[in-house]
């Protein structure tokens, strides 16, 4: 289980970063400000639910910045 986690933080931070590393587009800028503005709402009602809608919501524009990428190429 922890070699799991371990490995799924690898992918996450080499993601980040390659996110990072390349000219950020204005509309995922945008969509960053507004889900992460209604997660940290989700948190002030209920830790346990913004924590989880956190994680899903990484999840989902991680998944979303591959099929981006599929795309360019």
């Amino acid at each position: 289980m922890k070699k799991q986690n371990s490995k799924f933080l690898l992918r996450l931070l080499q993601s980040i970063s390659s996110i990072l590393m390349k000219e950020v587009d204005p509309d995922f800028l945008l969509e960053l400000l507004q889900i992460s503005s209604a997660v940290i709402s989700l948190v002030l009602v209920s830790p346990t639910v913004g924590l989880i809608a956190g994680g899903v919501a990484v999840y989902c524009l991680l998944d979303k910045s591959k099929d981006d990428d599929r795309k360019q190429q």
